[in-house]
């Protein structure tokens, strides 16, 4: 694949063998392999929707100098859409060149789903992270290991799409705890544990 560098005549520092996007769960994963890497410090993530300029969204660190090939992959929450992606290579003297872009269409939360929250066990804090396929009234409550409501974390309507909040149990003791998350006929419940 082209890529195109900053860099007049500079030696190509990474070599892609390709780049490609894919939908798994309502979310865009982006998959790309290098033949060969010199001296690369890494790849900023990119994303562009139609109306807006480019955003970096991740960094997956590069491997340096390699000539053997390299698998890298990178998950982007769900987005509605046209959306465009490409990867800026940054050396370790910071020279930078950009990947080819690519197009996803129709990036979609297909489904609600309610993921673990990380890290678990926490302290004090964690974040719970959920999507919603639909828009919708949305509660996510949080209860001790007797069952009883111990805070409400969300109590709205809420757009489709992929959600993250962090939890802060600063004023639980600690234990075992489930958290509830309600959307129409849709619910689910994981456990987590509080270590103090």
């Amino acid at each position: 694949m082209d890529i195109y560098t900053t860099v007049i005549d500079a030696v190509v520092p990474v070599e892609f063998i390709n780049f490609t996007a894919r939908i798994v769960n309502g979310k865009t994963m982006l998959e790309w392999i290098t033949a060969t890497e010199t001296n690369n410090l890494g790849f900023e993530v990119e994303r562009k929707l139609a109306a807006l300029g480019w955003i970096t969204i991740g960094f997956v660190e590069g491997k340096g100098t390699t000539t053997e090939i390299q698998n890298y992959r990178f998950i982007d929450e769900g987005i509605s859409g046209n959306v465009y992606y490409r990867l800026k290579q940054v050396d370790y003297d910071g020279s930078i060149t950009y990947s080819e872009e690519i197009e996803v269409n129709g990036v979609t939360v297909s489904s609600i789903q309610l993921e673990q929250n990380y890290p678990n066990p926490f302290n004090p804090a964690t974040i719970i992270k959920y999507q919603l396929g639909n828009d919708g009234f949305v509660t996510l409550k949080v209860f001790n290991s007797l069952g009883e409501e111990v805070t409400v974390v969300i109590d709205e309507y809420q757009s489709a799409g992929s959600y993250s909040i962090t939890f802060n149990g600063n004023d639980l003791p600690s234990g075992m705890y489930v958290y509830q998350l309600q959307s129409g006929t849709y619910s689910a419940n994981k456990k987590m544990l509080l270590l103090k």
